[in-house]
């Protein structure tokens, strides 16, 4: 049974037309602009609505940011692949006013609303 539901889970997050991504660490990690929940990629020049970006920058970390720090740990130190993940995060998933610091970070104020989201490890 769990070979199968892992059978399943790579199967969907393993979506069509996939940039050409770098395992390595200093490698820039590209995600392709999904129209919906299906797997077909927007046209270059092409925008789409603030809730598709949000959405597509979730499924961007779940199947392409994460399996790539994993393939990275294997050819690379993992505290460089791990840093590359944070990196991405931090210019995807941020709040208004930039990427902050360690010491930043211990000191900032944040806005009344919360951003939460629940990330499962398929590994």
């Amino acid at each position: 049974m769990k070979m199968l539901l892992m059978s399943v889970c790579t199967l969907l997050a393993a979506p069509n037309n996939l940039p050409d991504n770098n395992a390595h660490p200093r490698a820039q990690i590209a995600c392709p602009n999904w129209i919906n929940d299906g797997n077909a990629v927007a046209p270059a020049g092409v925008r789409v609505s603030p809730a598709q970006a949000r959405t597509n920058r979730l499924r961007c970390y779940c199947s392409i940011v994460k399996p790539l720090e994993k393939t990275c740990k294997k050819k690379y130190p993992g505290n460089l692949c791990e840093q590359r993940t944070l990196n991405w995060v931090d210019r995807n998933f941020s709040l208004p006013g930039g990427v902050l610091n360690a010491n930043q970070r211990q000191n900032q104020t944040y806005p009344a609303e919360n951003l939460i989201i629940n990330i499962r490890s398929s590994y």
